[in-house]
């Protein structure tokens, strides 16, 4: 029989070792059919295993704020990027629909950091951590689809130079899409040409944020503006708070 050579091409290496009956899936070739398979396959091994990216997006913060959640951390694996971690208690890890991100769910399955892992090949690119908090301030994506929809407000429009936006506060507790509890003023404007456009919508933004931010900290009863830099830890002990039951 003759033997079957391992290739040589990085490329073509993604399909060694597929069934000789193997079939792509539809719309894409051979090749990118077995990257996808060990690319999910590399995300359930990190599953599967006790470790996880020893650094956070942006630098904002460190395994110690990990550790003040309950998090016990061990050696440092692939070249530094990964790292052994003993998850607190009733945590666990789960997979996305996306092969490079995954989260880490609390008891009550409320996802409490997200994960972000990419590998090229079998060589690991690039690996880091967010914490997430329980409250979020952004823009209402679903909100402003539907006034598009049902009045023709646009996001934007770089023909008539017009604008709008609207925020909106979501509450993450066992709510993996957010429950909404507040939702900015519509904030629309126009302008005479596309670059002070984009600038006063910025402003519009940064207002719009800015409400939420404000009524967010006088129902949490901090005396503040919510600030997510301050409070990202606070408000994760799941208990109902009496302020948020009717905000809408």
């Amino acid at each position: 029989m003759k033997k079957r050579m391992r290739p040589q091409n990085p490329l073509a290496s993604l399909t060694y070792g597929l069934d000789a009956q193997a079939h792509p899936e539809e719309g894409k070739s051979l090749a990118d059919t077995a990257f996808d398979r060990s690319a999910k396959n590399q995300q359930t091994n990190m599953i599967n295993s006790c470790e996880m990216p020893a650094k956070h997006n942006g630098k904002k913060y460190s395994l110690e704020n990990l550790k003040d959640m309950g998090f016990e951390f061990g050696d440092l694996t692939q070249r530094g990027e990964m790292i052994e971690a003993k998850l607190p208690p009733g945590w666990e890890k789960k997979a996305t629909d996306h092969h490079m991100w995954s989260r880490i769910i609390d008891e009550r399955g409320s996802e409490r950091i997200s994960i972000f892992v990419k590998y090229q090949f079998s060589f690991l690119e690039d690996a880091f951590f967010n914490i997430k908090p329980r409250f979020r301030i952004e823009e209402d994506f679903y909100q402003m689809e539907k006034l598009k929809k049902d009045e023709g407000i646009e996001r934007y429009n770089v023909e008539h130079f017009t604008y709008a936006t609207q925020y909106c506060v979501k509450d993450y507790v066992q709510s993996p899409d957010g429950r909404l509890v507040y939702r900015s003023k519509l904030i629309m404007g126009s302008s005479k040409n596309r670059n002070v456009m984009w600038k006063e919508r910025d402003k519009a933004e940064k207002e719009a944020e800015s409400e939420c931010r404000s009524w967010l900290g006088q129902k949490l009863g901090l005396g503040e503006s919510y600030d997510h830099k301050k409070h990202f830890l606070m408000f994760w002990d799941g208990n109902p708070i009496p302020a948020l039951q009717s905000a809408l």
